[in-house]
């Protein structure tokens, strides 16, 4: 959904379902919440974290005809519903124990990404356009029970319609 504020600059919001797979050294994981024992190591972390995701964006349209290019920027909040994690921890002995948990709505992170992308919108008729969006999401803080550093790219395609009187 979005607002027009100006012939050029838009808010948008939405709601997504995403899908995050992750592997570390053990580096980037925030073990204390999962094992509080200093003396516990994470020689590596696997996993995958089910979230909705909630991004607020502002659009700049660059002026066009049928085709224009717009520029967004913004953030996003997660709500992490499921995370997987396969580990190998060792502890003083140096010898590797494999370890799988399962966290349930774990945590809420408001604002833990910000938002980058540039988009190619071409009108298919009045009203109705197609819009082709690249985008880059880089972490602010991190998310779910590991505090993880999740970065993303991707391409968001999709069709928009403008609802007027």
């Amino acid at each position: 959904v979005g607002y027009q504020v100006s012939d050029r600059i838009s808010v948008e919001s939405g709601v997504s379902w995403d899908v995050k797979n992750y592997y570390s050294e053990g580096e980037y994981f925030n073990k204390s919440t999962v094992y509080p024992n200093p003396n516990t190591k994470i020689k590596s972390v696997e996993g995958v974290c089910n979230m909705i995701e909630v991004p607020v964006m502002i659009k700049y349209n660059l002026k066009g005809n049928r085709n224009n290019i717009s520029i967004s920027g913004g953030m996003s909040s997660y709500f992490m519903k499921k995370e997987d994690y396969d580990y190998i921890i060792t502890y003083n002995n140096g010898q590797p124990y494999p370890r799988s948990t399962s966290y349930k709505n774990s945590s809420t992170e408001l604002f833990a990404v910000a938002n980058f992308s540039v988009g190619y919108n071409r009108q298919l008729k009045t009203g109705i356009a197609l819009r082709i969006e690249p985008y880059l999401k880089v972490p602010v803080k991190g998310v779910g029970i590991g505090s993880l550093p999740i970065m993303s790219t991707g391409v968001n395609i999709g069709i928009t319609k403008k609802l007027t009187r």
